[in-house]
Parts: C-alpha cells; structure tokens; sequence
C-alpha cells in the first residue's frame, strides 16, 4: 500500500529543503536593529507568510499519505492511545495532527532564531557586552568555572553564530540523507509507485554508493520520507508498525517451514530499525534540538537578566524548541518499548521452533554438539561481562547456527546502550531547560546554574548578578533593579 504513499508525500522533501536553506538567508537580509539598548535584533512578522504555502502544501501531502497508511495501521496496530490512554482513531489523528504541525513550525522557528542571532551582531549600540559580562559572572561562580573558555561559549558572538551554524547544517545533512536513501537509482519515471508495486524492491543512490546488494521498499521511503518532513502523524506508528512486522514474520513463515535464515532475519530487522532509531536519536535530537534548546534557553535567561520585558520572537521558538523536546522524549521512551517488546517476542517464538526442533529430529541435537567451537565464542570474560550487565540471550536460549544468537544479542546491545543512554541524557537536558526557564522567573537576576556549593544551594542555584559593575550602571538600558 506504501507504493502511493510515496507518490503523495515524495515531492514535500524539495519544497522543506529550500525553505530550510532560504529563510534564515532572507530573515538575516530583512532583520533590523531596534532603539538603542537592545539585546537583539528584530525580524518583521510578516515573514510567516513566507511558511503558510509550505505548511498548507505539507499538511495536505501528510492527510493524503494518512489516509492511504491509516488502513494497515489500523489492522496491525488498532487501538491507538494517546499518553497510555485508548482512545479513538480520530481524537489520536487530531492529536497527533497538533504535534505534527508543531513540529513544522519548528523548522521555521529554529532559522528564525539562528537570523535573529546572526544580524544581532551587525547591530551597533547592544547590549552584547553587558550580556557577556553577566555570562562570565555566572560562570565564575559555577561549577564549569575551571574549564577552559566556558565562559565564552554561549555569549561569544564566533561561538553563538558556529552552533547556529552546525544545527542548520544537521538539519540540512538530515534531508539530503533522505533525498540519497530515497531516491530510485533508475530514476522516479522509472520506478512503479501503484499498488503493491515493486515487490521485490528497488536501489537508491544510497544503495548504490555504499552496499550495491541492499534493496529498499516503498515502505521504508515513506517512514524516512516522513521523519525528514516532520510528518508526524506518518511516522508516528511507524516503530510501532515495524516492530509488529518483526513479531509476525515467524508466522507469517511457518506455512512454508522456517530456517535459521528466517529466525536471523528478525533479529536483523530488529537490529536495522534500532540502528536508524538511536541515529535519529544522538544526531538529530541531541545534538540538534537539545543543542539548540539549551542555546535558546540561555538566551532568554539573558534577557531576563537584563531586565527586558520580553521578546516574542525568542518566546514563541522557546515554546515549539520545548514542546518539539519533550515530544522526541515522549517518542523514544514508546520506541524502547516497543523495541524491546519485540525482541522478547522473537526470542520466545525463536525457542518454541528450536524445542520443537529439537523434540521432533535428533539430528539437531547433534549438530547443535558439533557447533561447541561458536558457543565458545559467546563464553568469554568480556562476553559474559556484556551479557549480566545488559541482560543478552546466551547460547543455551537461542541457537548458534545461521548467526541467529549473534544478530540477537547486537540488535539487543543496540537498544540498551544507544537507546536507553540516549533517553537518560535527553531526560538530563530536558530537566536542565525547564529549570532554566523556570529559575529565569524566579531568580531576580534570571540567570541561574546547577547548585554545587552550600552559598549556591542556599540560593537555589540563582546567580548574583550584584558585582556586575556594566550592569548596575546602566539603568537606562533597562538594568536590574535595585
């Protein structure tokens, strides 16, 4: 059913990669420096109207790949639930459909933050140096005090333009990956999108360049076509979905008998969509959007620092780099899940076929005698040390022979050390921005640091911004109260 799918939502990776390279050049050309005093520069808000297209055009590409996807989704996978809870298709879809346009704007706000960035340091008669002096205060009395240049590392305008840089670089790697992993080898005229179309399925440049037997189907252009695009309500039930397929593949099988061959491929499928999903994970979510979250974060906290009323510019890509945040937490906590569910599931279907093996020809028991050299392979310190610590199926739960114990167990570490460790450091960040944002409220000088000395504890973390001699003397700048 994939095959119109990707007709429908093939053409939105175009339109979103050159709004991604051109907004932030185009905000950037049209930012103005505001009065005297201010922190940052000022883009009009008219420039939301360069999204409305892109955001109609991608919204009715995602409606129309939904209501092609939503008919095995909902025999494989029905009843959805939002936060734990069952609910029906169309109060998850208008859910969903919420997070999904959140995260479009996201895009938009994201080059519109790393604009803003950019033109404020054109801008003559800030308050950059005022901001900078702050930044240094709440370092020096941090617990980061003693690494070197930490002090520069939000508020130096070099260092503050490189991570505005790398992010929109991220972004723009992640959509030229999905154009190469996509995209036919023999060209979109040549390659069939009707139902159950290219069955056997089909190279892309990707497969091309970097392993010429890998094939690729229509159903995995669309999940990566999707996640690309921000295309949440596609690729929503996308692990879910997959995961459900790895169960099923044994019974699916069983009519004409099942090998080794067959019991590896589980695990390897498993294996593939753990691997895409702890990418997805560290680059995307990590080192994009948490990056950019803790920058945004410290900006704000800056500018409630020095007493501004606000910026709802700087306000409005808070909320969406926040709500975009938690969701990707939200997500990859459901993904360990699902993950791991299916990987019990395989196992235990993979030991009911080797009791009954066993049970039914005495000649696997003998070959199962003859394989004690690759058993041996599993029984090492280092192996054995790997399994206690990350709970990995020995030799005795899976059998040896075709690779099968082996894919298991590195589809397994794959979940628990890029997965679990990713979801802990996510969850680490999260806490940190929220309390930022909170403690930027609260604190009187609205910089605030993780407490690590009884004088910050006893603040609460909040930074004393007293000493700052550039601040106490600009009161016309809007400096802090006394």
């Amino acid at each position: 059913m994939s095959g119109p799918a990707v007709k429908a939502i093939r053409f939105t990776l175009p339109l979103v990669f050159a709004f991604v390279v051109f907004f932030p050049v185009v905000a950037w050309a049209l930012a103005e420096c505001l009065k005297e005093g201010e922190l940052f520069a000022w883009c009009p808000n008219w420039l939301w109207a360069f999204l409305v297209p892109l955001f109609l055009c991608m919204t009715w590409a995602e409606w129309r790949c939904f209501r092609i996807l939503v008919v095995p989704y909902v025999q494989w996978l029905h009843p959805f639930k939002v936060l734990g809870v069952e609910v029906t298709l169309w109060k998850w879809f208008a859910s969903t459909l919420v997070m999904s346009s959140t995260a479009k704007l996201d895009i938009a706000t994201n080059g519109l933050f790393s604009a803003k960035m950019f033109a404020t340091f054109a801008c003559q008669d800030s308050l950059w140096s005022t901001a900078q002096a702050a930044w240094e205060e709440t370092i020096r009395t941090s617990s980061m005090a003693h690494v070197p240049s930490v002090d520069q590392l939000v508020t130096h305008p070099c260092v503050v333009i490189f991570i505005c840089v790398v992010c929109w670089i991220i972004i723009v790697v992640q959509l030229v990956l999905a154009f190469l992993m996509t995209h036919p080898w023999k060209g979109v005229g040549q390659t069939d999108c009707a139902w159950q179309s290219e069955a056997a399925g089909y190279s892309t440049i990707w497969t091309r360049l970097f392993n010429s037997t890998a094939k690729i189907w229509h159903a995995d252009v669309v999940r990566i076509l999707a996640s690309a695009t921000r295309n949440v309500t596609i690729m929503q039930q996308s692990c879910s979905w997959q995961m459900e397929r790895v169960r099923q593949h044994l019974d699916m099988k069983k009519a004409s008998g099942t090998d080794f061959s067959e019991q590896r491929r589980c695990f390897d499928m498993l294996h593939d969509s753990s691997l895409r999903m702890v990418m997805k994970l560290w680059m995307f979510t990590i080192l994009e959007k948490s990056v950019f979250m803790e920058t945004q974060t410290s900006m704000y906290a800056l500018i409630r620092a020095l007493n501004k009323n606000g910026d709802g510019e700087v306000n409005l890509v808070l909320l969406f780099s926040f709500l975009c945040l938690a969701k990707a937490f939200c997500d990859t906590r459901s993904q360990i899940s699902s993950l791991l569910g299916a990987h019990t599931a395989v196992m235990n279907q993979t030991k009911g076929l080797r009791e009954k093996d066993l049970e039914l020809d005495a000649d696997v028991q003998q070959e199962l005698e003859h394989d004690s050299d690759d058993v041996k392979a599993f029984e090492g310190p280092f192996e054995k040390l790997k399994t206690y610590l990350m709970r990995l199926p020995n030799p005795g739960d899976l059998p040896v022979q075709g690779g099968v114990l082996l894919e298991a167990r590195r589809a397994k570490m794959i979940i628990v050390i890029g997965m679990r460790f990713g979801t802990v450091a996510l969850f680490l960040i999260l806490v940190h921005v929220f309390a930022k944002l909170v403690m930027a409220h609260v604190c009187d000088y609205g910089l605030w640091s993780v407490p690590h000395d009884k004088v910050s504890l006893r603040n609460w973390g909040c930074v004393d911004l007293s000493n700052v001699k550039m601040l106490m003397d600009a009161p016309a700048q809007g400096a802090m109260p006394e």
